[in-house]
């Protein structure tokens, strides 16, 4: 145990000597979020609906309605259609407008259909929504008691801001810097430095000092995942609730223990400091780009999506979200979960397995 503290403790010595470390762990995320906010902070995201009118031109101005909603991305097609869209997570409702909904009058009501699907966890939004919607249309069509109205019941609307998306996505993407840029460069220069060589003379297991640089970067996650969230709810007013804060630093660990293991795992692979730029530089650009950590992965190609399923990253960003702001998931969190643990568990093999304590080159 005190070979462990020993390590622990050099560890956070050479971090807090590093100014390039203190800069992708500290600064850079504050930085990324702050311009975000700038840049984000009215946006609202949109949510995609399909309206199907089965009115004809009576109906039309029931659609122009939804389509008029700021919040709402309409499209239309057959039914059958649109609910397999639903169910593949490209819609977020379908509306059906029933013939005679047109020309509802107060004496004679009518009824929209709603169809959505209740894994997500914002369907109550957008059926908010959509009632925001019809009530409109009742104060046009009569001002006062509905002849139009939607089932489910009315449920309350609230707010999923763009903003509210990047957030968890800002902190996936600090601790995969930690990970990349902050860890594996490191240990290539240790070893090639000789310093891991005179560490292995002595009795520590290539396990211990791993398992110790490890431990001390968990400890800079944390601080990265408390520091974003006081920023993101007193400065951004993203909403977290303090009751899934444990949930939150958990997904957070888990996330971060699976990638310091692949920034470990291509630290082992990598000859030269040259080298290992370039091993981290690849998977940093597709992380960024493909895992959904700023831009939702529904809105890609779909010939990415393979790509998108085999990273990390996607899964980090999506526990977040689920844990930090109730988004919608792109897996079950069980899901994210396991495939995290998996990384996790898979690379620490492969950076024991590959571990070489002399210099490469």
């Amino acid at each position: 145990m005190r070979s462990f503290w020993l390590l622990f403790m050099a560890a956070a010595r050479e971090w807090r000597r590093d100014p390039t470390a203190l800069m992708w762990t500290m600064v850079f995320p504050i930085m990324l979020s702050v311009s975000l906010g700038m840049v984000f902070a009215s946006d609202r995201i949109t949510l995609p609906v399909a309206v199907i009118n089965q009115d004809g031109p009576a109906g039309e101005a029931l659609v122009a309605a939804f389509r008029d909603h700021p919040s709402l991305k309409v499209s239309s097609g057959d039914l059958s259609d649109e609910i397999t869209a639903l169910k593949d997570g490209q819609r977020r409702a379908v509306v059906v407008i029933p013939v005679g909904a047109g020309t509802a009058a107060r004496d004679d009501p009518a009824a929209l259909r709603v169809y959505y699907d209740s894994s997500h966890q914002n369907a109550p939004l957008v059926v908010g929504v959509l009632q925001e919607v019809v009530r409109g249309l009742n104060v046009t069509l009569v001002g006062e008691a509905p002849p139009i109205s939607i089932q489910p019941e009315t449920v309350s609307a609230g707010e999923f801001r763009r903003l509210d998306y990047m957030l968890p996505g800002v902190l996936a993407v600090a601790l995969m810097q930690l990970a990349l840029f902050v860890t594996a460069p490191l240990l290539v220069s240790l070893r090639e430095r000789h310093v891991l060589r005179r560490l292995g003379a002595t009795p520590l297991s290539p396990a211990m000092m791993l398992v110790s640089q490890i431990v001390f970067r968990l400890c800079i996650a944390l601080g990265q995942a408390a520091l974003l969230i006081a920023l993101g709810t007193l400065w951004l007013d993203v909403h977290v609730e303090i009751t899934q804060l444990p949930a939150v630093l958990g997904v957070t660990l888990l996330g971060s223990a699976g990638l310091l293991t692949f920034g470990y795992f291509l630290a082992a692979l990598a000859k030269t400091e040259e080298a290992i730029q370039v091993f981290i530089g690849l998977p940093n650009a597709l992380f960024m780009l493909l895992s959904g950590a700023f831009f939702p992965v529904d809105d890609m190609p779909r010939w990415t999506r393979p790509i998108v399923d085999l990273m990390p990253l996607t899964y980090l960003c999506d526990a977040l979200r689920q844990t930090m702001v109730h988004a919608p998931p792109l897996h079950s969190l069980t899901t994210d979960i396991l495939v995290l643990a998996g990384w996790g568990i898979g690379c620490a093999l492969l950076a024991v397995r590959f571990f070489r304590w002399e210099p490469q080159g």
